[in-house]
């Protein structure tokens, strides 16, 4: 059997795949360097989505939803960049697999349009007609979705086995005091992951409206 080849959407899906898997990933130990790594990476490849989305939607005309994602996750981004370090995506850990079959799909994407954006690809055309944007944006929605529920996750489980370690010390109030001089980086990290429940309202909205691009299902795969 002939290798399947390697297209935008293959990468894409294999993006897909790499991120769930890393989304129920779990932690052994709450160890601040570990922890912040981690998230740095979860959001490492948030930020690598929402660029790609900005890519997606730059010539689908107006009020598309790959510009809609790339706004939504910048006003996180936002919210984020004062708690974490940025970190490159090649380091991002358990997300780095994920982030470079995205990088790869971008890059082949990009490869087939010119300076001026003229076509040089079959699937260059597509970009600018809104409902196959849609189809494609509607597999980073579901991307950002695993990150999200494993953003939750995350940070639930900081505050349990910090609430833990508290108790074990014979200390019950040894959490408040971690934010006693200013939060913790355990403490910071779990208040930055919970910043990416903020998202999950608007991509529902999202989810819907790639939905209806079903019809272009087979652009890009």
């Amino acid at each position: 059997m002939a290798d399947e080849p390697i297209t935008y959407g293959w990468l894409a899906e294999a993006a897909c795949r790499q991120a769930a898997k890393a989304a129920i990933s779990r932690r052994v130990r709450v160890v601040g360097d570990e922890v912040v790594r981690d998230a740095a990476g979860l959001v490492a490849l948030l930020a690598l989505i929402g660029r790609h989305a900005r890519f997606l939607g730059q010539h689908a005309g107006r009020g598309n939803v790959a510009s809609e994602l790339h706004h939504r996750i910048e006003t996180v981004l936002t919210a984020l960049r004062p708690l974490l370090p940025e970190i490159a995506v090649s380091e991002a850990g358990v997300w780095a697999a994920a982030a470079g079959s995205l990088g790869a799909a971008h890059d082949v994407l990009a490869a087939q349009l010119g300076p001026g954006w003229e076509p040089r690809g079959p699937d260059a055309v597509a970009l600018r007609h809104p409902n196959a944007v849609a189809t494609a944006t509607g597999r980073l929605v579901g991307l950002v979705g695993d990150l999200i529920d494993a953003a939750d996750r995350r940070a639930g489980d900081l505050r349990d086995r910090l609430l833990e370690a508290a108790h074990a010390s014979g200390d019950p109030d040894g959490g408040h005091r971690l934010d006693s001089d200013g939060p913790s980086a355990v403490v910071r990290t779990a208040q930055a992951l919970d910043r990416l429940a903020w998202l999950r309202s608007p991509l529902l909205s999202l989810e819907m409206k790639c939905a209806a691009a079903d019809r272009c299902r087979s652009w890009m795969r």
